[in-house]
């Protein structure tokens, strides 16, 4: 699936990319109410 029919816009707002057994890559979005997420974040910075 590619990012954008996952809804995601950027890969800031990825928090896994897993590759699937058949080749495809599944994407679970960031939850924007995650604390630990938006320490992370900072932390790149």
């Amino acid at each position: 699936m590619e990012m954008r029919l996952a809804g995601i816009a950027t890969i800031g707002d990825v928090a896994w990319a897993i590759l699937e057994p058949q080749g495809k890559i599944s994407f679970i979005k960031q939850d924007d109410n995650d604390p630990s997420a938006q320490q992370d974040e900072q932390d790149a910075l």
